[in-house]
């Protein structure tokens, strides 16, 4: 009633334009009023989405082959028979204590110089007296002083006449430069096997001088020499002499 009444004084007062835009606006204010009843309020933020990143593992090999395949193509391997474990080795607890002999020290030996010529057949003879020392000066031939007691006549059927071995005119052994640089003496004593005619059977050191290169001197010096053998009546025989060779600074100036 009262609509009807506002639009006849509307129609009366703007005319019909006036009523039919005020009709038209109610009706638009109308459908928007539905309009926002029947749709939902939209949020004013979106929602965030949220990715995950996932890494793929890569799938595994295929094997070559089975187990069981490699276990069937294996050859068989016969059955061996197990080997018993030897009995351990007894503690040192269980075995005897042995002691060991004591051996002299390496002084109680006496230090000798061998020559390389060889050893005579017989025994080696013993010695009844030494010589006397022979003095070395400079490297001159000179006949060598002293004498050798024979020591034991080796054929069957001795006389009662004996000669001792005679040295004859041999050249004395050499100072070596060496020992006289460094002012080395002493006195080596050699074991000499004089053979029937004369040469030397073999020599070696009886009595080191205390200098290897003093003893090389006198051996290789003897070594050479030729001597007047022993005799026994008419016959030459084999006879040992052990000869003192001294080796002097102030001889040899």
């Amino acid at each position: 009633m009262r609509l009807a009444t506002w639009r006849a004084a509307l129609r009366q007062e703007f005319g019909l334009p006036a009523v039919l835009s005020v009709a038209l606006h109610g009706l638009v204010g109308l459908a928007l009023g539905a309009f926002t009843l029947s749709t939902p309020v939209m949020p004013t933020q979106p929602e965030e989405l949220k990715v995950d990143l996932v890494s793929l593992e890569p799938a595994p090999p295929a094997p070559a082959r089975s187990v069981a395949s490699s276990a069937a193509l294996a050859p068989a391997v016969p059955n061996q028979p197990v080997e018993q474990a030897a009995d351990p080795a007894p503690s040192s607890r269980d075995l005897p204590l042995v002691l060991a002999p004591a051996v002299p020290p390496a002084s109680a030996f006496p230090e000798t110089v061998a020559f390389s010529a060889p050893e005579p057949a017989e025994p080696p003879l013993s010695l009844s007296e030494s010589m006397e020392a022979v003095a070395l000066s400079r490297p001159l031939p000179i006949t060598t002083s002293g004498s050798a007691r024979l020591l034991r006549d080796t054929t069957a059927e001795a006389g009662s006449v004996r000669s001792r071995v005679q040295f004859g005119n041999n050249p004395r052994p050499e100072y070596p430069r060496a020992a006289r640089e460094a002012g080395w003496e002493g006195t080596t004593v050699l074991q000499i096997v004089v053979l029937p005619d004369g040469t030397v059977g073999s020599v070696t050191v009886h009595r080191t001088s205390g200098h290897a290169v003093l003893d090389a001197a006198a051996l290789t010096a003897v070594k050479s020499w030729q001597f007047v053998p022993a005799r026994d009546g008419n016959f030459p025989i084999r006879s040992v002499v052990r000869l003192p060779i001294r080796f002097d600074l102030k001889a040899a100036d």
